[in-house]
């Protein structure tokens, strides 16, 4: 699985800390689509820290943290220069 679409669904904070767990020992996934979820601050944070373990995910559509966009950044540049 390369490209996984939640978008328009009401995940909330609970899916979103299952979401990071799951992308923690995920090594497939490249793009995650979130648009137009119920995903807040805590869920968002979850995320972004297990994303710190993931270095597939290039993409992320529907949240806005900080750290979660630099990650993602980082996973870019590393599937670039392979």
């Amino acid at each position: 699985l390369l490209t996984l679409s939640l978008n328009d669904n009401a995940i909330s904070d609970d899916g979103g800390r299952a979401i990071a767990a799951a992308l923690a020992s995920n090594s497939t996934l490249t793009e995650l689509d979130l648009a137009e979820t119920l995903i807040e601050e805590e869920g968002e944070d979850a995320i972004a820290d297990e994303l710190a373990l993931n270095f597939s995910l290039v993409d992320c559509h529907g949240l806005d943290h900080p750290k979660l966009l630099s990650l993602l950044i980082r996973n870019e540049k590393n599937q670039r220069s392979r």
